[in-house]
Protein backbone atom coordinates (compact mmCIF):
# COMPACT_ATOMS: atom_id res chain seq x y z
CA UNK A 1 0.00 0.00 0.00
CA UNK A 2 1.11 3.53 -0.87
CA UNK A 3 1.97 6.23 1.62
CA UNK A 4 -1.72 8.04 1.51
CA UNK A 5 -3.62 4.60 2.09
CA UNK A 6 -1.36 3.96 4.99
CA UNK A 7 -2.72 7.14 6.81
CA UNK A 8 -6.39 6.73 6.02
CA UNK A 9 -5.89 3.19 7.01
CA UNK A 10 -4.33 4.31 10.79
CA UNK A 11 -7.39 6.62 11.47
CA UNK A 12 -9.81 3.75 10.91
CA UNK A 13 -8.64 0.46 12.07
CA UNK A 14 -10.07 -0.69 15.57
CA UNK A 15 -7.32 -1.50 17.59
CA UNK A 16 -3.96 0.56 18.73
CA UNK A 17 -1.99 -2.04 18.14
CA UNK A 18 -2.79 -1.82 14.19
CA UNK A 19 -2.86 1.85 14.41
CA UNK A 20 0.89 1.86 15.61
CA UNK A 21 1.45 -0.34 12.80
CA UNK A 22 -0.16 1.85 10.11
CA UNK A 23 1.60 4.79 11.42
CA UNK A 24 4.97 3.02 11.28
CA UNK A 25 4.21 2.02 7.67
CA UNK A 26 3.15 5.66 6.31
CA UNK A 27 6.50 6.91 8.29
CA UNK A 28 8.64 4.02 5.95
CA UNK A 29 6.92 5.57 3.03
CA UNK A 30 6.85 9.05 3.48
CA UNK A 31 9.70 10.87 1.33
CA UNK A 32 9.03 14.61 1.75
CA UNK A 33 8.62 17.10 4.86
CA UNK A 34 4.51 17.80 3.64
CA UNK A 35 4.43 13.75 3.82
CA UNK A 36 5.94 13.86 7.32
CA UNK A 37 3.47 16.93 8.65
CA UNK A 38 1.09 14.91 7.24
CA UNK A 39 1.55 11.99 9.78
CA UNK A 40 2.00 14.54 12.56
CA UNK A 41 -1.07 16.25 11.53
CA UNK A 42 -2.22 12.58 11.45
CA UNK A 43 -0.77 11.50 15.47
CA UNK A 44 -2.11 14.54 16.87
CA UNK A 45 -5.86 14.57 15.51
CA UNK A 46 -6.47 11.52 16.39
CA UNK A 47 -4.35 10.87 19.35
CA UNK A 48 -2.93 7.79 17.95
CA UNK A 49 1.14 6.79 18.02
CA UNK A 50 3.94 6.47 20.67
CA UNK A 51 5.76 8.55 22.19
CA UNK A 52 8.44 7.38 20.57
CA UNK A 53 6.91 7.25 17.04
CA UNK A 54 5.89 10.74 17.44
CA UNK A 55 9.89 12.11 18.79
CA UNK A 56 11.23 10.25 15.42
CA UNK A 57 8.83 11.83 13.25
CA UNK A 58 9.56 15.28 14.40
CA UNK A 59 13.21 14.52 14.41
CA UNK A 60 12.48 13.23 10.39
CA UNK A 61 10.22 16.17 9.53
CA UNK A 62 12.75 18.84 10.97
CA UNK A 63 15.33 17.03 9.09
CA UNK A 64 13.63 17.24 5.39
CA UNK A 65 12.73 20.76 6.46
CA UNK A 66 16.15 21.70 6.54
CA UNK A 67 17.07 19.56 3.38
CA UNK A 68 13.57 20.93 1.40
CA UNK A 69 13.66 24.75 2.98
CA UNK A 70 9.79 23.68 4.58
CA UNK A 71 9.33 26.28 6.81
CA UNK A 72 5.80 25.09 7.33
CA UNK A 73 7.56 21.68 8.21
CA UNK A 74 9.36 23.68 11.18
CA UNK A 75 6.64 25.51 12.33
CA UNK A 76 4.18 22.17 12.25
CA UNK A 77 6.80 20.35 13.90
CA UNK A 78 7.26 23.14 16.75
CA UNK A 79 3.50 23.60 17.19
CA UNK A 80 3.44 19.62 17.38
CA UNK A 81 5.86 19.93 20.21
CA UNK A 82 4.08 22.69 22.18
CA UNK A 83 0.72 20.56 22.17
CA UNK A 84 3.20 17.80 23.94
CA UNK A 85 4.26 20.53 26.93
CA UNK A 86 7.85 20.56 25.25
CA UNK A 87 8.41 24.60 24.87
CA UNK A 88 12.17 23.76 25.12
CA UNK A 89 11.91 21.33 21.91
CA UNK A 90 9.62 23.64 19.92
CA UNK A 91 12.31 26.46 20.40
CA UNK A 92 14.93 24.29 19.27
CA UNK A 93 13.27 23.79 16.06
CA UNK A 94 12.09 27.26 15.25
CA UNK A 95 15.75 27.96 15.54
CA UNK A 96 16.87 25.26 13.14
CA UNK A 97 14.46 27.14 11.09
CA UNK A 98 16.08 30.42 11.69
CA UNK A 99 19.73 29.29 11.28
CA UNK A 100 18.32 27.14 7.67
CA UNK A 101 16.65 30.30 6.51
CA UNK A 102 19.56 32.65 7.54
CA UNK A 103 22.15 30.52 5.31
CA UNK A 104 24.13 32.75 2.98
CA UNK A 105 22.90 31.30 -0.31
CA UNK A 106 19.54 31.36 1.18
CA UNK A 107 19.58 34.83 2.43
CA UNK A 108 20.00 36.01 -1.15
CA UNK A 109 16.75 34.38 -1.96
CA UNK A 110 17.65 31.28 -3.70
CA UNK A 111 15.79 29.32 -0.87
CA UNK A 112 12.10 31.15 -1.54
CA UNK A 113 11.40 34.10 0.55
CA UNK A 114 13.24 34.81 2.97
CA UNK A 115 11.11 37.95 4.54
CA UNK A 116 7.99 35.25 4.56
CA UNK A 117 9.94 32.35 5.71
CA UNK A 118 10.88 34.17 8.87
CA UNK A 119 8.06 36.17 9.71
CA UNK A 120 6.57 32.79 9.86
CA UNK A 121 9.43 32.00 12.13
CA UNK A 122 9.03 34.86 14.41
CA UNK A 123 5.01 34.23 14.50
CA UNK A 124 5.91 30.70 16.32
CA UNK A 125 8.14 31.90 18.77
CA UNK A 126 5.42 33.92 19.99
CA UNK A 127 3.13 30.64 20.49
CA UNK A 128 5.89 29.74 22.79
CA UNK A 129 5.06 31.17 26.30
CA UNK A 130 7.63 33.60 27.51
CA UNK A 131 9.33 33.80 23.87
CA UNK A 132 8.69 36.91 22.80
CA UNK A 133 12.13 38.48 22.67
CA UNK A 134 13.37 34.99 20.36
CA UNK A 135 10.90 36.41 17.97
CA UNK A 136 11.76 40.22 18.17
CA UNK A 137 15.59 38.40 17.61
CA UNK A 138 14.17 36.67 14.72
CA UNK A 139 12.97 39.65 13.32
CA UNK A 140 16.07 42.10 13.72
CA UNK A 141 17.85 39.64 11.87
CA UNK A 142 15.35 39.90 8.98
CA UNK A 143 15.54 43.48 9.26
CA UNK A 144 19.08 43.85 9.19
CA UNK A 145 19.27 41.57 6.23
CA UNK A 146 16.42 42.99 4.23
CA UNK A 147 18.35 46.86 5.08
CA UNK A 148 21.67 45.59 3.63
CA UNK A 149 20.04 44.09 0.59
CA UNK A 150 17.59 46.99 -0.09
CA UNK A 151 14.77 44.99 0.24
CA UNK A 152 11.35 46.75 0.63
CA UNK A 153 8.76 43.94 0.55
CA UNK A 154 11.23 42.41 3.69
CA UNK A 155 10.63 45.35 5.58
CA UNK A 156 7.08 45.50 5.14
CA UNK A 157 7.12 41.48 6.53
CA UNK A 158 9.24 42.97 9.45
CA UNK A 159 6.81 45.69 9.92
CA UNK A 160 3.62 43.63 9.60
CA UNK A 161 5.17 41.28 12.31
CA UNK A 162 6.22 43.78 14.67
CA UNK A 163 2.39 44.53 14.38
CA UNK A 164 0.74 41.80 14.40
CA UNK A 165 3.12 39.51 16.68
CA UNK A 166 4.79 42.46 18.71
CA UNK A 167 2.17 44.80 19.38
CA UNK A 168 4.74 46.87 18.72
CA UNK A 169 3.53 50.02 16.20
CA UNK A 170 6.28 52.30 17.12
CA UNK A 171 9.36 50.18 15.57
CA UNK A 172 6.98 49.05 12.63
CA UNK A 173 6.30 53.01 11.70
CA UNK A 174 10.37 53.27 11.90
CA UNK A 175 10.64 50.32 9.63
CA UNK A 176 8.36 51.47 6.96
CA UNK A 177 9.16 55.17 7.29
CA UNK A 178 12.69 53.57 6.53
CA UNK A 179 11.68 51.72 3.66
CA UNK A 180 9.98 54.56 1.72
CA UNK A 181 13.17 56.00 1.54
CA UNK A 182 14.79 52.78 -0.18
CA UNK A 183 12.19 53.07 -3.60
CA UNK A 184 9.92 54.86 -4.92
CA UNK A 185 8.50 52.52 -7.45
CA UNK A 186 4.93 52.01 -7.70
CA UNK A 187 4.82 48.25 -6.98
CA UNK A 188 6.79 49.03 -4.01
CA UNK A 189 4.39 51.66 -2.80
CA UNK A 190 1.49 49.34 -2.94
CA UNK A 191 3.22 47.23 -0.43
CA UNK A 192 4.19 49.85 1.80
CA UNK A 193 0.55 51.10 1.39
CA UNK A 194 -0.86 47.71 2.56
CA UNK A 195 1.18 47.70 5.40
CA UNK A 196 0.40 51.25 6.32
CA UNK A 197 -3.58 50.21 6.06
CA UNK A 198 -2.76 46.91 8.20
CA UNK A 199 -1.90 49.37 10.69
CA UNK A 200 -4.62 51.13 10.33
CA UNK A 201 -2.96 54.12 9.10
CA UNK A 202 -5.55 54.42 6.11
CA UNK A 203 -4.42 58.36 5.75
CA UNK A 204 -0.66 57.51 5.40
CA UNK A 205 -1.58 54.68 3.01
CA UNK A 206 -2.98 57.33 0.74
CA UNK A 207 -0.15 59.23 1.30
CA UNK A 208 2.27 56.76 -0.08
CA UNK A 209 0.44 56.01 -3.10
CA UNK A 210 0.06 59.85 -4.19
CA UNK A 211 2.97 60.37 -3.90
CA UNK A 212 4.17 57.92 -6.31
CA UNK A 213 0.79 58.44 -8.65
CA UNK A 214 2.38 62.01 -9.21
CA UNK A 215 5.67 60.89 -10.67
CA UNK A 216 3.92 58.02 -12.68
CA UNK A 217 5.41 57.76 -16.66
CA UNK A 218 3.44 55.78 -18.05
CA UNK A 219 0.17 53.89 -18.36
CA UNK A 220 0.63 50.48 -16.91
CA UNK A 221 2.14 52.54 -13.81
CA UNK A 222 -0.93 54.66 -13.12
CA UNK A 223 -3.42 51.70 -13.49
CA UNK A 224 -1.41 49.68 -11.09
CA UNK A 225 -1.53 52.56 -8.76
CA UNK A 226 -5.72 52.54 -9.18
CA UNK A 227 -5.83 49.17 -8.87
CA UNK A 228 -3.94 49.49 -5.03
CA UNK A 229 -6.80 51.98 -4.48
CA UNK A 230 -8.91 49.66 -5.48
CA UNK A 231 -7.77 47.57 -2.98
CA UNK A 232 -7.98 49.87 -0.18
CA UNK A 233 -11.38 50.68 -0.97
CA UNK A 234 -10.55 54.72 -2.04
CA UNK A 235 -12.73 55.41 -4.89
CA UNK A 236 -11.49 58.78 -5.31
CA UNK A 237 -7.93 57.33 -5.88
CA UNK A 238 -8.89 55.40 -8.47
CA UNK A 239 -10.85 58.03 -10.18
CA UNK A 240 -7.32 60.23 -10.27
CA UNK A 241 -5.25 57.54 -11.42
CA UNK A 242 -7.51 56.63 -13.95
CA UNK A 243 -7.66 59.99 -15.09
CA UNK A 244 -3.56 60.10 -14.57
CA UNK A 245 -3.34 56.89 -17.25
CA UNK A 246 -5.32 58.50 -19.82
CA UNK A 247 -2.92 60.98 -20.12
CA UNK A 248 0.10 59.12 -20.73
CA UNK A 249 -2.02 56.44 -23.20
CA UNK A 250 -0.96 56.77 -26.97
CA UNK A 251 -1.33 53.58 -28.28
CA UNK A 252 -4.12 50.23 -28.78
CA UNK A 253 -2.76 48.25 -25.82
CA UNK A 254 -2.56 51.45 -23.41
CA UNK A 255 -6.85 52.03 -23.70
CA UNK A 256 -7.58 48.35 -24.07
CA UNK A 257 -5.58 48.25 -20.45
CA UNK A 258 -7.49 51.65 -19.46
CA UNK A 259 -10.82 49.82 -20.32
CA UNK A 260 -10.21 46.86 -18.76
CA UNK A 261 -9.78 48.33 -15.91
CA UNK A 262 -12.31 50.72 -15.96
CA UNK A 263 -14.18 47.44 -16.25
CA UNK A 264 -13.01 45.94 -13.16
CA UNK A 265 -14.33 49.48 -11.52
CA UNK A 266 -17.43 49.32 -12.30
CA UNK A 267 -16.65 52.61 -14.18
CA UNK A 268 -19.16 51.75 -17.30
CA UNK A 269 -19.00 54.79 -19.27
CA UNK A 270 -15.04 55.12 -18.90
CA UNK A 271 -14.68 51.79 -20.16
CA UNK A 272 -16.46 52.69 -23.53
CA UNK A 273 -14.83 55.86 -23.73
CA UNK A 274 -11.84 53.50 -23.89
CA UNK A 275 -12.75 51.15 -25.69
CA UNK A 276 -13.43 54.06 -28.36
CA UNK A 277 -9.86 55.54 -28.47
CA UNK A 278 -8.75 52.06 -29.15
CA UNK A 279 -10.83 51.39 -31.84
CA UNK A 280 -9.94 54.66 -33.50
CA UNK A 281 -5.74 53.58 -33.04
CA UNK A 282 -6.23 49.73 -33.72
CA UNK A 283 -5.51 48.21 -37.19
CA UNK A 284 -6.94 44.72 -38.53
CA UNK A 285 -4.55 42.70 -35.92
CA UNK A 286 -5.54 44.38 -32.96
CA UNK A 287 -9.58 45.58 -33.75
CA UNK A 288 -9.93 41.48 -32.85
CA UNK A 289 -8.99 42.34 -29.60
CA UNK A 290 -11.15 46.11 -29.22
CA UNK A 291 -13.93 43.99 -30.55
CA UNK A 292 -13.12 41.11 -27.53
CA UNK A 293 -13.29 44.02 -25.03
CA UNK A 294 -16.97 45.34 -26.59
CA UNK A 295 -18.67 41.89 -25.96
CA UNK A 296 -17.08 40.87 -22.69
CA UNK A 297 -16.79 43.91 -20.78
CA UNK A 298 -19.96 45.90 -22.25
CA UNK A 299 -22.00 42.95 -23.78
CA UNK A 300 -22.38 45.52 -26.59
CA UNK A 301 -21.99 42.89 -29.48
CA UNK A 302 -23.64 45.08 -32.00
CA UNK A 303 -20.60 46.87 -31.95
CA UNK A 304 -18.05 44.48 -31.48
CA UNK A 305 -19.33 42.08 -34.78
CA UNK A 306 -19.04 45.55 -36.74
CA UNK A 307 -15.41 45.91 -36.02
CA UNK A 308 -14.12 41.74 -35.98
CA UNK A 309 -15.94 38.29 -36.06
CA UNK A 310 -16.64 36.70 -33.06
CA UNK A 311 -14.20 33.65 -33.84
CA UNK A 312 -14.33 30.27 -35.79
CA UNK A 313 -16.58 27.40 -35.68
CA UNK A 314 -14.06 24.43 -34.52
CA UNK A 315 -14.12 23.06 -37.95
CA UNK A 316 -13.03 26.31 -39.71
CA UNK A 317 -9.85 25.71 -37.36
CA UNK A 318 -7.83 22.95 -39.03
CA UNK A 319 -7.58 21.51 -42.72
CA UNK A 320 -7.41 17.43 -42.58
CA UNK A 321 -4.05 16.30 -43.76
CA UNK A 322 -4.82 12.51 -43.01
CA UNK A 323 -7.09 9.71 -42.31
CA UNK A 324 -8.40 7.12 -39.26
CA UNK A 325 -9.29 4.29 -41.77
CA UNK A 326 -13.12 3.18 -41.36
CA UNK A 327 -13.44 6.65 -38.99
CA UNK A 328 -15.16 10.05 -39.62
CA UNK A 329 -13.96 13.39 -37.73
CA UNK A 330 -15.99 15.99 -36.47
CA UNK A 331 -15.26 19.32 -34.92
CA UNK A 332 -18.58 20.55 -34.69
CA UNK A 333 -20.81 18.21 -33.08
CA UNK A 334 -19.48 17.09 -29.31
CA UNK A 335 -18.94 21.38 -28.88
CA UNK A 336 -22.20 22.06 -30.12
CA UNK A 337 -23.49 19.10 -27.91
CA UNK A 338 -21.89 20.19 -25.12
CA UNK A 339 -22.61 24.00 -24.99
CA UNK A 340 -25.98 23.28 -25.49
CA UNK A 341 -26.35 21.10 -21.86
CA UNK A 342 -23.75 23.67 -20.33
CA UNK A 343 -26.32 26.07 -18.04
CA UNK A 344 -25.35 29.20 -16.53
CA UNK A 345 -25.09 28.07 -13.21
CA UNK A 346 -22.58 25.57 -14.55
CA UNK A 347 -20.76 28.45 -16.44
CA UNK A 348 -20.55 30.78 -13.29
CA UNK A 349 -19.22 27.29 -11.27
CA UNK A 350 -16.13 27.06 -13.86
CA UNK A 351 -15.80 31.20 -14.31
CA UNK A 352 -15.27 30.78 -10.60
CA UNK A 353 -12.24 27.54 -10.69
CA UNK A 354 -9.62 30.81 -9.71
CA UNK A 355 -10.93 31.08 -5.82
CA UNK A 356 -13.23 33.25 -7.50
CA UNK A 357 -10.36 35.80 -9.04
CA UNK A 358 -11.57 37.68 -12.20
CA UNK A 359 -15.04 35.71 -12.28
CA UNK A 360 -16.85 38.08 -14.12
CA UNK A 361 -14.42 38.57 -16.90
CA UNK A 362 -14.14 34.54 -17.38
CA UNK A 363 -17.70 34.41 -16.77
CA UNK A 364 -18.44 36.95 -20.08
CA UNK A 365 -15.65 34.85 -22.35
CA UNK A 366 -17.36 31.46 -21.33
CA UNK A 367 -21.12 32.75 -21.98
CA UNK A 368 -19.29 34.10 -25.41
CA UNK A 369 -18.07 30.90 -26.70
CA UNK A 370 -21.39 28.81 -25.12
CA UNK A 371 -23.51 31.18 -27.11
CA UNK A 372 -22.10 32.33 -30.47
CA UNK A 373 -20.86 28.51 -31.19
CA UNK A 374 -17.38 30.05 -31.99
CA UNK A 375 -13.90 29.66 -30.59
CA UNK A 376 -11.12 32.18 -31.20
CA UNK A 377 -7.60 31.01 -32.83
CA UNK A 378 -5.88 32.03 -29.83
CA UNK A 379 -7.50 31.60 -26.27
CA UNK A 380 -7.06 34.58 -23.93
CA UNK A 381 -6.22 33.72 -20.06
CA UNK A 382 -10.20 34.86 -19.98
CA UNK A 383 -11.54 31.70 -19.83
CA UNK A 384 -8.31 29.43 -20.76
CA UNK A 385 -7.28 29.85 -16.67
CA UNK A 386 -10.33 28.52 -15.38
CA UNK A 387 -10.78 25.95 -18.28
CA UNK A 388 -7.10 24.11 -17.70
CA UNK A 389 -8.20 24.68 -13.67
CA UNK A 390 -11.78 23.00 -14.10
CA UNK A 391 -9.98 20.11 -16.51
CA UNK A 392 -8.18 18.73 -13.19
CA UNK A 393 -11.69 18.07 -11.29
CA UNK A 394 -11.45 14.40 -10.34
CA UNK A 395 -13.53 12.17 -7.65
CA UNK A 396 -17.02 12.00 -6.93
CA UNK A 397 -18.37 15.24 -7.38
CA UNK A 398 -16.63 15.97 -10.44
CA UNK A 399 -19.22 17.92 -13.09
CA UNK A 400 -18.30 15.74 -16.06
CA UNK A 401 -20.54 18.13 -18.81
CA UNK A 402 -18.41 21.17 -17.29
CA UNK A 403 -14.91 19.32 -17.71
CA UNK A 404 -15.88 18.04 -20.90
CA UNK A 405 -16.77 21.27 -22.11
CA UNK A 406 -13.66 23.43 -20.88
CA UNK A 407 -11.29 20.59 -21.83
CA UNK A 408 -13.09 20.53 -25.64
CA UNK A 409 -12.35 23.76 -26.40
CA UNK A 410 -8.57 23.59 -24.74
CA UNK A 411 -8.25 20.90 -27.34
CA UNK A 412 -9.59 23.29 -30.28
CA UNK A 413 -7.18 25.90 -29.04
CA UNK A 414 -3.91 24.51 -27.07
CA UNK A 415 -1.64 21.99 -27.68
CA UNK A 416 -1.85 20.29 -24.80
CA UNK A 417 -3.15 17.10 -25.42
CA UNK A 418 -1.34 14.91 -22.97
CA UNK A 419 -3.47 16.35 -20.20
CA UNK A 420 -6.58 17.07 -21.96
CA UNK A 421 -7.18 14.05 -23.57
CA UNK A 422 -7.51 11.63 -20.52
CA UNK A 423 -9.75 14.66 -18.95
CA UNK A 424 -12.16 14.65 -22.33
CA UNK A 425 -12.62 10.70 -22.56
CA UNK A 426 -12.97 10.40 -18.73
CA UNK A 427 -15.92 13.25 -18.37
CA UNK A 428 -17.01 11.81 -21.75
CA UNK A 429 -18.10 8.17 -21.24
CA UNK A 430 -19.30 9.60 -17.77
CA UNK A 431 -21.67 12.24 -19.88
CA UNK A 432 -23.29 8.93 -21.83
CA UNK A 433 -22.49 7.22 -24.82
CA UNK A 434 -23.75 9.91 -26.99
CA UNK A 435 -20.79 12.38 -25.97
CA UNK A 436 -18.52 8.99 -26.00
CA UNK A 437 -19.06 8.80 -29.30
CA UNK A 438 -18.86 12.38 -30.50
CA UNK A 439 -15.67 12.31 -28.20
CA UNK A 440 -14.10 10.01 -30.26
CA UNK A 441 -15.01 12.01 -33.53
CA UNK A 442 -13.44 14.79 -32.90
CA UNK A 443 -10.25 13.00 -31.55
CA UNK A 444 -10.31 11.63 -35.29
CA UNK A 445 -10.62 15.11 -36.44
CA UNK A 446 -7.75 16.43 -34.22
CA UNK A 447 -5.15 13.38 -35.52
CA UNK A 448 -6.59 14.54 -39.39
CA UNK A 449 -5.56 18.29 -38.51
CA UNK A 450 -2.46 18.64 -36.52
CA UNK A 451 0.96 18.96 -38.25
CA UNK A 452 2.86 17.79 -34.64
CA UNK A 453 3.78 13.80 -33.77
CA UNK A 454 2.83 13.81 -30.12
CA UNK A 455 -0.65 14.84 -30.04
CA UNK A 456 -1.72 13.11 -32.93
CA UNK A 457 -0.72 9.73 -30.42
CA UNK A 458 -2.57 11.19 -27.46
CA UNK A 459 -5.65 11.58 -29.82
CA UNK A 460 -5.12 7.75 -31.48
CA UNK A 461 -4.70 6.93 -27.22
CA UNK A 462 -7.82 8.71 -26.50
CA UNK A 463 -9.92 7.53 -29.48
CA UNK A 464 -8.96 3.49 -28.70
CA UNK A 465 -9.80 4.23 -24.66
CA UNK A 466 -13.45 5.40 -25.69
CA UNK A 467 -13.87 2.47 -28.78
CA UNK A 468 -12.70 -0.22 -26.09
CA UNK A 469 -14.73 1.36 -23.27
CA UNK A 470 -17.75 1.20 -25.50
CA UNK A 471 -17.22 -2.38 -27.64
CA UNK A 472 -14.18 -4.14 -26.46
CA UNK A 473 -13.63 -6.01 -29.54
CA UNK A 474 -14.71 -3.77 -32.14
CA UNK A 475 -12.84 -4.33 -35.33
CA UNK A 476 -11.15 -0.35 -35.50
CA UNK A 477 -9.19 -1.25 -32.54
CA UNK A 478 -6.98 -3.31 -34.70
CA UNK A 479 -6.35 -0.41 -37.43
CA UNK A 480 -6.12 1.89 -34.68
CA UNK A 481 -3.52 -0.14 -32.81
CA UNK A 482 -1.38 -0.58 -36.25
CA UNK A 483 -1.48 3.07 -36.21
CA UNK A 484 -0.04 3.48 -33.20
CA UNK A 485 2.37 0.59 -33.36
CA UNK A 486 3.82 2.74 -36.74
CA UNK A 487 4.12 5.70 -34.28
CA UNK A 488 6.16 3.50 -31.79
CA UNK A 489 8.30 2.18 -34.36
CA UNK A 490 9.86 5.54 -35.79
CA UNK A 491 12.76 6.37 -34.07
CA UNK A 492 12.15 9.88 -34.93
CA UNK A 493 9.58 10.51 -32.26
CA UNK A 494 11.57 9.13 -29.72
CA UNK A 495 15.24 11.10 -28.50
CA UNK A 496 15.47 9.06 -25.57
CA UNK A 497 14.15 5.26 -25.85
CA UNK A 498 10.68 3.74 -26.29
CA UNK A 499 7.06 4.74 -26.09
CA UNK A 500 6.49 5.16 -22.88
CA UNK A 501 9.16 8.67 -22.32
CA UNK A 502 6.05 10.55 -23.95
CA UNK A 503 4.39 9.64 -20.49
CA UNK A 504 7.55 11.30 -18.51
CA UNK A 505 6.65 14.55 -18.23
CA UNK A 506 3.04 13.96 -18.63
CA UNK A 507 1.06 15.62 -15.75
CA UNK A 508 -2.30 13.61 -15.82
CA UNK A 509 0.38 10.51 -16.36
CA UNK A 510 -2.30 9.10 -13.24
CA UNK A 511 -5.17 9.51 -15.13
CA UNK A 512 -3.79 7.84 -18.29
CA UNK A 513 -2.47 5.01 -16.47
CA UNK A 514 -6.02 4.51 -14.41
CA UNK A 515 -8.17 4.87 -18.25
CA UNK A 516 -5.85 2.32 -19.58
CA UNK A 517 -6.71 -0.27 -16.74
CA UNK A 518 -10.10 -0.06 -16.62
CA UNK A 519 -10.57 -0.13 -20.59
CA UNK A 520 -7.65 -1.94 -21.97
CA UNK A 521 -5.99 -4.42 -19.39
CA UNK A 522 -9.09 -5.47 -17.43
CA UNK A 523 -10.01 -6.19 -20.87
CA UNK A 524 -7.07 -7.50 -22.44
CA UNK A 525 -8.84 -10.90 -22.29
CA UNK A 526 -11.24 -9.96 -24.37
CA UNK A 527 -9.18 -8.55 -26.98
CA UNK A 528 -5.19 -8.83 -26.97
CA UNK A 529 -5.39 -5.87 -28.88
CA UNK A 530 -5.77 -4.26 -26.19
CA UNK A 531 -2.99 -5.45 -24.28
CA UNK A 532 -0.36 -4.94 -26.85
CA UNK A 533 -1.46 -1.06 -26.89
CA UNK A 534 -1.21 -1.24 -23.06
CA UNK A 535 2.54 -2.37 -23.11
CA UNK A 536 3.31 0.11 -25.65
CA UNK A 537 2.58 2.55 -23.08
CA UNK A 538 3.94 1.26 -20.38
CA UNK A 539 1.51 1.98 -17.95
CA UNK A 540 -1.96 0.78 -16.31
Amino acid sequence: MDFDTWIQRATTVETESESIRCIDNAEAEASSAWELNSILQTMLDHEIGTKDQFQRVVDKTVAASCKEHSVWGFRNAATALLIHDDPSGARKVLEQGVKTFTQTGLAEGTGGNLGCNLGLLAEGFVEIPDDRQAAIGCLEILRQRATEQQNVGDLCEVADRYCSCINDTTTARQVLNFAEQVDTTERVAWTVANSWFAMGDVDRAVQTLRQVLENCASTDEALYIASAFQSHGNPDGVRDSIDVAKTHANNVTDWLSIAQHCHEFDMTSDTRRALKAATALADETTMTTVARGYRLWLADYKTADKLAPRGFRPAEMGEPKRQVPGMTGCANALFDFLRKQLSDKQVQTIAEADYGSGSRQHRAAILDIRDSGRVPLELPWEPREVFALTRWGCGADVDHVSQAFCVSVLLLCEDHDDDNVPALVGSCLNVGDEAAVLAGQLLVWLFETSDVADPRIFCLLGLALILAAQDPVNPLLTQIGSLVEDYAADEENFADGGMPTIFSFCTSRERWAALINQHWRQKAGQNPELGKLADLCGLG
